[in-house]
């Protein structure tokens, strides 16, 4: 009965014992925590210091960086071992409560620490008078109702703590408040994270520093001020692989920057550019060969209207020496070697005018960066293209690959009109004959015929015959019909207008002539024809009527295509009597000719090579 009285009795003031417990555990986290932060926080704020003015002159060491960043490391470990998880681990027990208490309350009379421990399942109660043991239970309960624990608990030491850690924090926490991006940028630095730190002078400079061999070189630098003050005056400075130094004072460039000429016996090395309270660097300097670019393979393929192969594919004529010679519409195609890979590489296509725009394309690099590809198509203006190579390093080819662009004017077809002809005739050879009948008139009522040929290097897609009556009568247009030839006919003779074995009747309009290696050259580069013009048709026309004629022919461009027209014929209508007259004025001319040509031949006999002497 007595047992049971002291563990309910007991129950209530462990509680309470453990809530003191409790306090004094938080108390030592805070006191630790606080003296281990007294302890760093110095210790790191030295180190960003260290690091801050080391870095003013040139880039702290990585090695210094990362000791520091272990030491301050080995330091956090030492004093959250120490301060924190050891007073944790040590955790007061109870009889150490007990005693707190009761010398906290020396009215207990170390009646509190009795009941704790007989109260344990190991005490033993033999020889104890339970009235006497009821009674200090029933005291001790009764003191324990006007008594704290908690109070037994050394508050003092946060006092303490926080008059040692609060003006260290505060002087800590002053960079924060006043230059915020700093303190973070050195704090980073010391976690061993890669951060610039920020100054008033911002400094940009390329990621390396790359020049020519033997070439003179500028470096740019972005120099700006954060607050908008002018910015300070500032130097490049270079140090040599073998230790020497040389510093060169910045000057104003182009757009805002700031620049250093860097001579052509400075080698390779590394640069330092400080200005006013920035420092930006070191970064590479190297020396290598610019790129040069050898030209590979260059052809030039004709526009799909030109033709194609028998296989499909376009007419293409090589460039050995990559000038580009060929038509408007042609596609050029260029195939170059680097000697160096490379990171861009661009055409640039120059106009012989200049008011026309330059035209650029970008070319396409190999997987090795070495070979370069690029085609463009040829325009009536281009006159000259170059390439212009960068390498991986930012050097361009100097000089660029450069060369000639030649474009054939867009000439049309040249149509000619054969010799006369009469209708009815097919004429084998081109005598002196040919000429007697030219200007021959035609018989009211009746025909004459009309025979041409056309050349074009662009192929000939039709043909027209176009006439008037009298000099103000409007033109009039006869489409000619094309024909198609077969092998029973024989070869097709541009200079009479008619197949090999076509009839003197026959009449072939319009007659586009094949390829004879269509490899080489594609179909219709050439056409002719000859027909008989039949003017009894048009009804307005009277004996002493001109009719004036021609011959046009229309090239394979896309859309209308060039036309190109045959010189003007006239043709006279006449009567019956009007004709023979005529026929008669050529015999006499022809006689007259004749003996012109006997007289002058026996004056000059002896002296010309066709003439014989006595």
């Amino acid at each position: 009965m007595i047992e049971a009285e002291l563990l309910q009795a007991v129950s209530s003031l462990r509680q309470r014992l453990t809530q003191a417990r409790r306090r004094e555990l938080l108390l030592r986290f805070i006191v630790g925590l606080s003296t281990a932060l007294l302890i760093f926080l110095p210790c790191l704020v030295l180190s960003c210091l260290g690091d801050w003015f080391w870095d003013l002159t040139e880039d702290t060491p990585r090695a210094l960086r990362t000791a520091a960043s272990i030491s301050l490391g080995i330091l956090l470990a030492w004093l959250f071992r120490y301060w924190l998880a050891l007073p944790f681990l040590r955790t007061p027990p109870e009889d150490a409560l007990t005693h707190w208490v009761e010398n906290t309350f020396p009215d207990y009379n170390h009646q509190l620490v009795t009941v704790m421990q007989l109260a344990r399942p190991e005490a033993r109660m033999e020889g104890q008078s339970p009235v006497l043991l009821s009674e200090v239970t029933r005291k001790v309960v009764e003191v324990s109702q006007s008594r704290n624990f908690l109070q037994a608990i050394d508050h003092g030491r946060l006092k303490t703590a926080a008059w040692r850690f609060l003006p260290s924090l505060a002087v800590v926490l002053v960079p924060f408040i006043l230059f915020p991006e700093m303190a973070m940028a050195l704090v980073a630095r010391q976690l061993g994270l890669p951060h610039p730190i920020p100054r008033n002078t911002q400094i940009v400079l390329p990621g390396q520093f790359v020049l020519p061999e033997g070439e003179e070189g500028v470096l740019e630098v972005g120099i700006t001020s954060r607050n908008g003050q002018e910015v300070a005056p500032g130097k490049m400075i270079w140090h040599g692989l073998k230790g020497d130094r040389l510093e060169l004072a910045l000057s104003p460039g182009a757009e805002g920057k700031w620049e250093a000429r860097v001579s052509s016996m400075v080698g390779p090395g590394s640069i330092l550019v400080r200005a006013g309270d920035g420092r930006a660097g070191p970064i590479p300097m190297k020396r290598m060969a610019r790129p040069v670019l050898e030209l590979i393979e260059a052809s030039v393929k004709k526009p799909a209207w030109y033709g194609l192969r028998p296989d499909g594919s376009a007419y293409e004529d090589p460039a050995p020496k990559g000038d580009i010679v060929g038509m408007v519409g042609s596609l050029a195609l260029l195939k170059l070697k680097a000697s160096q890979p490379l990171a861009t590489a661009t055409l640039t296509v120059l106009p012989i005018e200049l008011g026309i725009p330059p035209r650029s394309f970008p070319c396409k690099l190999a997987p090795d960066k070495m070979g370069i590809e690029v085609e463009f198509s040829l325009l009536e203006s281009d006159y000259r293209y170059h390439v212009r190579a960068v390498n991986q390093e930012g050097l361009s080819a100097i000089p660029f690959f450069q060369r000639r662009i030649s474009v054939a004017p867009e000439e049309p077809p040249v149509v000619q009109l054969l010799p006369e002809q009469l209708p009815g005739t097919f004429r084998k050879d081109s005598t002196a004959e040919d000429s007697d009948i030219d200007g021959l008139p035609v018989l009211v009522g009746q025909r004459f015929r009309v025979g041409y040929r056309g050349d074009s290097p662009g192929g000939i897609r039709n043909a027209r015959f176009r006439y008037r009556i009298n000099e103000k009568g409007l033109w009039r247009s006869l489409p000619l019909q094309e024909f198609q030839g077969n092998a029973a006919l024989g070869e097709f003779h541009l200079e009479f207008g008619a197949f090999e074995k076509s009839s003197p009747e026959a009449s072939i309009d319009f007659y586009a002539l094949p390829s004879t290696d269509k490899w080489k050259v594609p179909d219709r580069r050439q056409a002719g024809g000859r027909f008989d013009f039949q003017i009894g048709s048009i009804k307005e026309l009277k004996i002493g009527d001109r009719i004036e004629f021609f011959v046009e022919a229309t090239d394979l461009r896309p859309g209308e295509g060039l036309t190109g027209q045959s010189e003007t014929r006239v043709k006279e209508v006449v009567g019956v009597e009007e004709l023979l007259a005529w026929w008669r004025r050529k015999e006499k001319e022809t006689e007259k000719l004749t003996e012109l040509k006997n007289r002058q031949g026996r004056v000059f006999e002896g002296f010309l090579p066709e003439s014989k002497g006595p």
